[in-house]
């Protein structure tokens, strides 16, 4: 079961390097995780967003401890939204659960 936990990080300054280093420091070890990815907004100077991907049926929809404890040192920078998302299993007949949708203009 492939497992995508996020984290959103909305701040008030402009100090997102130092961000970014503090959280690529705290992720080096990425204990039972496949990927850790640091994403910036393209257009908001302050919003980073953290994707840590897994792969442990046990997990589920629980958090990682690095999950958690990169919330809880983010939360001292700003607002931080945390979710965990499970990959959505093709359905009996062979459809995918999940459709993607194309955003227009």
């Amino acid at each position: 079961m492939s497992i995508l936990e996020t984290l959103h990080l909305r701040m008030a300054g402009d100090d997102l390097n130092a961000i970014v280093d503090l959280v690529r420091r705290a992720a080096g070890v990425p204990g039972g995780l496949q990927s850790v990815a640091i994403y910036r907004h393209s257009k908001i100077e302050g919003d980073l967003l953290i994707h840590l991907v897994g792969d442990d049926p046990k997990r589920e929809d629980v958090p990682s401890e690095l999950g958690l404890g990169l919330a809880s040192l983010l939360r001292g920078q700003g607002l931080v939204e945390h979710s965990v998302w499970v990959r959505a299993e093709p359905c009996a007949g062979g459809n995918q659960a999940v459709v993607q949708k194309e955003n227009r203009p």
